[in-house]
């Protein structure tokens, strides 16, 4: 769960592949790895064992291409989903994330998961490393920047104010939204507003 801006560089002979998972996603594949978690780089093979991770880096191999370790990646990640049991609380995690992206209140988010906001906060703690108001933050930064990045939609609406807007922009991106839009446009950027797609999964923001 990365909650600030991060910069990667890769050298000549790096791939960089990105993976972003849902909330959900990142629960149903790796749960209970919130605590100590959120805004960090993990090591992969803290997570699932060193067996595991062995066993990805043999089926990627050292030759392939980009767009060929992507489809594996697929792969792995669909068969680690069919090994792993769901975790109970995964649909309450779903349901407050779902009241929590669209604006709503933490107390909502824990009504409709029928907890109380103390063991909402554990259960995202554990899972997530976050605490609900915190992914609810995250959640309207996202929105404000994608509303910035497309031209839709309005980027302050969740904010008390403009001036809550610019801090929260400022806290978490180090830039403002005014700055934002006029600087130069990512590959990356690019390659989202293209497909319509959202980043909506990691908070690579």
């Amino acid at each position: 769960m990365q909650s600030q801006r991060r910069g990667w560089h890769s050298g000549s002979d790096t791939y960089f592949v990105m993976v972003m998972l849902t909330i959900p996603g990142l629960v149903r594949l790796f749960p209970h790895t919130g605590p100590g978690t959120a805004g960090m780089l993990v090591d992969l093979a803290s997570l699932t064992g060193d067996a595991t991770i062995q066993s990805l880096k043999n089926g990627i191999g050292m030759e392939q291409r980009p767009r060929r370790i992507a489809p594996f990646l697929d792969q792995w990640f669909v068969s680690r989903m069919n090994r792993i049991r769901p975790v109970p609380d995964i649909d309450r995690i779903a349901a407050a994330h779902s009241i929590l992206r669209r604006g709503g209140t933490v107390e909502t988010a824990a009504e409709t998961a029928q907890l109380s906001r103390r063991q909402l906060h554990r259960l995202f703690h554990r899972h997530l490393g976050v605490s609900p108001k915190e992914l609810a933050d995250l959640e309207r930064l996202h929105s404000s920047l994608q509303s910035v990045q497309s031209g839709r939609g309005e980027p302050v609406e969740g904010f008390s104010d403009q001036a809550h807007q610019i801090r929260s922009w400022r806290r978490r991106l180090g830039t403002t939204p005014g700055a934002y839009a006029h600087a130069p446009r990512t590959p990356l950027a690019n390659h989202f507003d293209a497909n319509g797609s959202t980043l909506e999964v990691a908070y690579y923001l």
